[in-house]
């Protein structure tokens, strides 16, 4: 018999963090014992061109940019299911439901209304290659505060050339235009950038 199997994970990656992993431990020592493990990665990541093909920001929020956000999400998710994450920073936890792999999608709500802070987001950045941001909304200086956070996040990320993929009420630009810190963001500039 003849067994071909592809992966976009070595052996000992699979069902990394997952519930129960030790019962899958004995399944991966069996695979690397009684298969000839072949990388075939190349230089070309390919997610990238679906990445580039789709946008990185959509905006506004409504059915249609929703629609092509979330399908993004699932064409970059392909097979694998969503198994969640939880980063560990300072000796807080931080639960991310949405997550498989390098791949995770979260609220703004879940990462800038929150009492998060620069090592919490450079830990995102250091675990995930690419970050889905849902829902982010049109900010006034009363908010202030998490958009400080979001640029933080945005920094971050680009610093670890990381892929930040957007869902929000609008442009970048438009996002927080007056007030106190008042910014203009970067959206794709970072995609051409080798990971």
């Amino acid at each position: 018999m003849t067994l071909v199997a592809t992966s976009n994970r070595a052996p000992d990656s699979l069902y990394k963090d997952g519930l129960n992993r030790q019962l899958f431990l004995p399944f991966i020592d069996l695979l690397k014992s009684r298969l000839e493990v072949v990388s075939v990665a190349g230089s070309h990541d390919y997610r990238l061109d679906r990445l580039r093909a789709a946008g990185t920001w959509f905006a506004p929020l409504d059915a249609p940019h929703r629609q092509g956000f979330d399908a993004l999400w699932r064409d970059m998710l392909g097979p694998e299911e969503e198994s969640g994450a939880v980063l560990e920073v300072l000796g807080r936890k931080i639960m991310l439901p949405h997550a498989s792999g390098g791949l995770v999608r979260a609220t703004f709500t879940s990462l800038c209304s929150v009492a998060l802070g620069p090592n919490d987001y450079v830990a995102l950045a250091a675990q995930f290659h690419t970050v889905f941001l849902d829902e982010v909304p049109k900010l006034t200086p009363a908010r202030r505060e998490e958009a400080r956070r979001l640029v933080i996040l945005i920094d971050a990320l680009y610093e670890a050339h990381a892929r930040l993929i957007v869902l929000a009420e609008a442009q970048p630009a438009q996002l927080y235009p007056a007030g106190d810190g008042a910014f203009e963001m970067r959206s794709a500039d970072w995609l051409a950038e080798p990971a």
